[in-house]
C-alpha cells in the first residue's frame, strides 16, 4: 500500500528575512529593552516557574511535580498540573546560566518564527498554490500582527498560549496531510515530525488542549470525509496508532497525574472556575477596543483588549457576502469556494458566537467548559481559522477588494505598532529562584488541607510542635532532607513543607542495632494545618524526607512514558536500517 511523508519545514532565507522583519518591527517594544522585561499578568509568574523546575530537578524530581521555593519554601505543587512545556524549554538555558528574562523571550521569538513558518507551509498545501511576496506579508501580518498575540506578549505574558499560537498551523497542515488523495498511509520515518508536534501540544497549555479536541477533531472529520467514509476509517485508524497514540503516551507522564489527583487540590472550586459566565466580551470590544494593558472584571466593563483583528473580520465579512452571492448567482467554477472555505467560515462564525453572551445557555449546558475560565480566550483559535479565508480571498478576489483587505490590514498595523507595555522590570535569577508567592492567580493548586498562612516563619529544619529533644540537621533541601533526632519524650515533628501527594518520610533508630528504615504516617490537626508532620517516640533517629513519584498515577504515568519511549526508538531505528537495506539493493 502507497505511503507518504509529511515533510518538516524546508528553511527558505526570503521566508526566514521576511518573518524575521515582521516580528523584529511589530514586537519592537518587547526586544529592544533588552535588559528589561515588560510587566505582564503571568510573566514574573512563569519566570519563578522557570526557576523552580530547574531547581526541582537538580535536587533529583524526575520529572519536577513540586516546586521547592515557592510559597517562601513551603513548596507548591503547580508542576503537577500547569503546562510544562514552556518550562522544559527553558532548561537548557537556564543550565548555561541565561538570565530567565532573556530565555523568556527567547523561547517566544522562536515560537513567533516557527508559527509563521507554519502558516505558510500550511496555507501552501491546503490552497494547492505558491504566495507571492504580496500575499506573503500579509498573510503573515495577520498571523503576526493580530491583536490576541499582541496581547499575550505585551500585557498578559502567558508563555502556554504563545507556545499553542505557535503550534496551531503546524497541526492544522498535519491533519490536512492525511487527507491528500495520493496516499492512505503514513511511514515511521515521517512520523517523528508529527508526534513531535502533537507531544509538544499536549504540553504547551492544558486549556487549548481542551479546546483543540474538538476544533482539530471536526477539522480532522471534515478533512478525511471529504474522499469517503472508507478512506475515512483508515485515515482515523492510521492517524490514531501512528501519530495520536504515540503522542499520549509521551505525555501521560503529565496527564495522567494531573487529572487523577486533581481532587487533591482546590482547582475544581476556584473563583475562576466559578466565575467564568462573567467574563463574556461584548460584540463592539471584539470589533474594537484599544490595545492596553488591563483585566477581564466580571460583567460588562473591561479594560484588557479583546479586539479580534480588522483584517481577520474583514475576510469573514466577506466570505459571508460571498455566501449571499453564491445563493443569488452560481459563480464561476474556478472562483467557487472550496469545501474547507466553507469549513472554516463556519467555524469562525461558531467561535465568534461563543465569545459573546448569546451562548451563555450552551456554556450552562457543557459543564467542564468552566476550566477555560474565560470564554473570550477562543480568540485564539479564532485568529488562526480566519487565516485560510485570508488566503482564499488574496488568490480569488478582484483588485478592488484586494485594495480594501490591504487598506484594512494597514489601519490594524498601525494600530498594532504604537502598543506598549505598560512598564519595566529587571530582577537577576535569584530573586526568581527565591520568589516567595505561589505563581498561580488564585492558588489554584494549593493542597485542599494546607491551610497555614504563617509561612514568613520558614526555616531550613523540622521543629517540635510538641514534646522535647535536641534537632541536628545534615542536609536540607525543597526536595529532600537528612536529620537526627535526640528525643527525650515521645514528641509531634513538624517540617515546613507544604504535605502534598508523594512526601514520604522514612526513621531509622540510633538506640537499636540493625534495625531497618520505616515509613511514617502523617498526622494533621488545626495547629499541623496541612504541613508534613509525624510523632514519633523518644530515643535517637535518623529521619530522611522525599518528594517521591509514589503515587499509582506517577508511576503508570512514567512507566508509560519510557515505554513509548523505548518502542518509538526501536521502530525507528528498524524502519531506518530496513530502508538503508532496500536501498543497498536497489543499488546493487
Amino acid at each position: 500500500m502507497q505511503s507518504r511523508k509529511i515533510k518538516p519545514p524546508v528553511f527558505n532565507l526570503k521566508n526566514f528575512l521576511l518573518i524575521l522583519v515582521l516580528i523584529l518591527v511589530t514586537f519592537h517594544a518587547f526586544w529592544l529593552p533588552l535588559r528589561q522585561f515588560p510587566y505582564t499578568h503571568d510573566g514574573e509568574n512563569h519566570l519563578a516557574r522557570f526557576a523552580n523546575y530547574k531547581i526541582a530537578l537538580k535536587e533529583g524530581q524526575l520529572p519536577p511535580r513540586f516546586a521547592p521555593n515557592l510559597l517562601n519554601h513551603y513548596g507548591y505543587p503547580v508542576f503537577n498540573y500547569n503546562y510544562p512545556l514552556a518550562n522544559i524549554l527553558s532548561l537548557p538555558l537556564s543550565f548555561l546560566r541565561l538570565n530567565y528574562e532573556s530565555s523568556f523571550k527567547l523561547i517566544t521569538f522562536a515560537w513567533l518564527i516557527f508559527g509563521a513558518f507554519g502558516v505558510l507551509v500550511w496555507l501552501r498545501q491546503l490552497l494547492a498554490k505558491k504566495f507571492n511576496f504580496g500575499q506573503k506579508a500579509l498573510l503573515l501580518t495577520a498571523y503576526l500582527a493580530n491583536p490576541y498575540i499582541i496581547n499575550l506578549v505585551y500585557f498578559r505574558g502567558s508563555i502556554g498560549e504563545i507556545s499553542v499560537y505557535g503550534l496551531l498551523p503546524w497541526l492544522f497542515f498535519i491533519i490536512d496531510s492525511f487527507a491528500q488523495k495520493r496516499s492512505r498511509l503514513i511511514n515511521w520515518s515521517s512520523a517523528i515530525f508529527p508526534i513531535a508536534i502533537f507531544s509538544a501540544f499536549f504540553l504547551a497549555h492544558n486549556v487549548s488542549v481542551l479546546v483543540g479536541v474538538f476544533v482539530l477533531g471536526a477539522w480532522a472529520l471534515f478533512s478525511w470525509s471529504r474522499q469517503g467514509w472508507r478512506r475515512l476509517w483508515w485515515r482515523l485508524r492510521n492517524f490514531f496508532f501512528t501519530i495520536l497514540l504515540p503522542s499520549l503516551g509521551l505525555t501521560l507522564w503529565f496527564w495522567l497525574p494531573a487529572l487523577a489527583e486533581m481532587n487533591q487540590v482546590v482547582i475544581a472550586t476556584s473563583g475562576l472556575q466559578k466565575a467564568y459566565l462573567l467574563h463574556f466580551a461584548r460584540l463592539s470590544e471584539l470589533i474594537y477596543s484599544p490595545l492596553q494593558f488591563g483585566f477581564s472584571y466580571p460583567g460588562q466593563i473591561n479594560s484588557l483588549s479583546f479586539w479580534l483583528g480588522w483584517i481577520n473580520l474583514g475576510a469573514l465579512l466577506l466570505a459571508f457576502g460571498l455566501a449571499l452571492s453564491s445563493g443569488l448567482k452560481q459563480p464561476e467554477k474556478n472562483q467557487r469556494p472550496p469545501g474547507w472555505f466553507w469549513f472554516f467560515t463556519g467555524l469562525s462564525f461558531s467561535l465568534l458566537f461563543l465569545m459573546t453572551w448569546w451562548s451563555k445557555p450552551i456554556w450552562q449546558k457543557i459543564s467542564f467548559l468552566r476550566f477555560i475560565q474565560f470564554p473570550w480566550r477562543l480568540a485564539l483559535w479564532w485568529a488562526l481559522a480566519s487565516l485560510p479565508l485570508i488566503a482564499w480571498l488574496l488568490t480569488h478576489l478582484k483588485k478592488g477588494w484586494l485594495w480594501f483587505l490591504l487598506i484594512v490590514a494597514i489601519a490594524q498595523y498601525w494600530l498594532v505598532f504604537q502598543a506598549r507595555p505598560l512598564s519595566y522590570f529587571h530582577h537577576q535569577n535569584l530573586d526568581y529562584e527565591l520568589y516567595g508567592q505561589s505563581t498561580s492567580t488564585k492558588n489554584e493548586n494549593m493542597p485542599q488541607t494546607f491551610k497555614y498562612l504563617l509561612i514568613g516563619d520558614w526555616q531550613p529544619a523540622p521543629h517540635l510542635l510538641d514534646g522535647q529533644g535536641k534537632i541536628k540537621v545534615n542536609h536540607w533541601s525543597g526536595s529532600q532532607r537528612d536529620y537526627q533526632l535526640d528525643l527525650v519524650q515521645p514528641s509531634l515533628v513538624v517540617e515546613p513543607t507544604m504535605n502534598f501527594l508523594g512526601w514520604q518520610t522514612e526513621v531509622k533508630s540510633l538506640d537499636r542495632r540493625n534495625q531497618s528504615w520505616r515509613h511514617l504516617e502523617y498526622v494533621n490537626n488545626d495547629q499541623i494545618q496541612g504541613r508534613i508532620a509525624y510523632q514519633l517516640d523518644k530515643g535517637s533517629w535518623l529521619v530522611r524526607t522525599r518528594f517521591t513519584q509514589r503515587t499509582w498515577a506517577r508511576e503508570w504515568g512514567n512507566t508509560i512514558f519510557w515505554l513509548t519511549l523505548i518502542s518509538l526508538t526501536m521502530l525507528f531505528i528498524k524502519y531506518y536500517h530496513s530502508e538503508n537495506d532496500k536501498s543497498k539493493e536497489t543499488t546493487n
